[in-house]
């Protein structure tokens, strides 16, 4: 689809991708211009445009998106547009959570063998910043793609998709759950096209219900109790969350030939993403744990099962909806009957708060905090053994930028706390 036109391009988005979009069209020498919420706004004539390049903040409904298709414009997004200057070898991973895991540790897996890997895509690294840098063809791209990427998708064509996982998130931007899950299905569903494979998580084979019915889409088994005594040996095995992601990796290994010992060598090293499950420090017999990256249900179910045999754990849960079912959050807590208090925050608390109340099988004690400080506030009296889970559940643009801003203020908090005892 290698544009050649004296048309301009209609960039939409100033964004990480679209400014990296930007970029490359100066390289290409295409003329283009770069549109956002903020300013400068989409003009009426829009027929001057050859092409338009949307960023993924731009879902499916948005007005302007819908005008381009109206006047017949090619629309594509930044992954796609990039993807067409490519000749890499490309892994695409996808999922709710687990995404930016796999997708760092499928790129060290390669790497260990001695093949040139890049992580790209979703996790920070736009594909046209790798256009630009003028990487290898030989080069493997291990591409963390979104939901919001993968809806649109024309050209990306990966040999091998990897999807970890589905659970209902990002529903205000995709309108329904329906259209959450085809968004994922349609990248699967390039990749069978393309003659490529598709390796899909334990969870996924009844969500899909036989849409993905081809010989080429392999649905990895539920791990058995021998692959779970298998990741007990890496450092990772505190979060259940990563169980099922090592599981799928070494399926992965196990079809493409690539030595166990490489994928076991990788995992020994391997270093999760910032703001994913992990302890803090201990003050005052009080652990802090911090889950900033956990913006769903999916993951923050993840976490609290994690402290399972923990007796007295106290959980901070809330921020901006994303279009949930409270109530599912409510439903879901009556499982973890070792959670002893809530600390309700954000945009969602008194929702929560509310909801919580009026369950009647309500085992914990609710704390409308409203915010961060307030929790720490409430702590400076505690003087019990205890373990604070800060895995969120919900979006942080209410009150913070992005979900790392709102871990490193956690950590921040946590370690302004006196009388360590770590």
């Amino acid at each position: 689809m290698r544009l050649h036109s004296l048309k301009p391009v209609a960039i939409l988005g100033k964004g990480v991708s679209g400014l990296a979009c930007a970029r490359l069209l100066e390289h290409l020498h295409i003329p283009y211009e770069i549109f956002d919420q903020q300013g400068p706004r989409l003009p009426e004539n829009i027929q001057q445009f050859a092409l338009c390049i949307f960023s993924p903040g731009f879902s499916p409904h948005h007005p302007w998106l819908k005008s381009f298709y109206r006047a017949r414009i090619l629309c594509v997004n930044e992954l796609d547009f990039a993807a067409t200057y490519l000749e890499n070898p490309l892994i695409a991973v996808t999922g709710t959570n687990g995404k930016t895991s796999v997708t760092e540790c499928l790129s060290q897996i390669f790497l260990q063998q001695g093949q040139s890997a890049l992580a790209v895509g979703n996790n920070g690294s736009a594909l046209s910043n790798i256009v630009l840098q003028g990487v290898s063809r030989d080069t493997y791209l291990v591409c963390e793609v979104s939901s919001f990427q993968a809806w649109g998708l024309r050209y990306l064509a990966p040999s091998q998709v990897l999807w970890t996982n589905l659970s209902p998130d990002h529903l205000n931007y995709h309108r329904n759950f329906s259209h959450y899950l085809q968004s994922k299905a349609h990248l699967a569903k390039l990749c069978l096209a393309n003659g490529g494979h598709v390796f899909l998580g334990p969870s996924l084979q009844n969500l899909l219900h036989g849409n993905l019915r081809h010989p080429q889409a392999h649905f990895i088994p539920v791990p058995t109790e021998d692959d779970r005594h298998w990741v007990q040996q890496f450092p990772l095995k505190f979060s259940v969350g990563q169980v099922e992601n090592f599981h799928i990796l070494k399926y992965f290994c196990e079809f493409n030939k690539i030595p166990l010992r490489i994928l076991e060598h990788c995992l020994h090293r391997f270093k999760q993403p910032l703001h994913r499950l992990h302890k803090v420090r201990t003050v005052r017999r009080i652990e802090f744990w911090e889950d900033s990256k956990a913006t769903n249900l999916h993951a923050t179910q993840a976490a609290l099962a994690s402290f399972k045999d923990y007796p007295n754990v106290h959980w901070i849960l809330g921020g901006q909806s994303k279009g949930e079912h409270l109530n599912d959050y409510v439903n879901v807590f009556e499982k973890y009957s070792n959670v002893q208090k809530i600390y309700l925050i954000g945009e969602t608390g008194p929702r929560l708060y509310a909801l919580f109340l009026k369950n009647t099988s309500m085992h914990a004690t609710c704390i409308l905090s409203g915010s961060l400080e307030n929790v720490f506030k409430s702590l400076c009296t505690h003087d019990e053994k205890a373990t604070i889970v800060f895995s969120p559940g919900f979006a942080s643009w209410d009150q913070f930028s992005n979900y790392a801003e709102r871990g490193t203020y956690f950590e921040t908090l946590v370690a302004q706390m006196n009388e360590s005892e770590d």
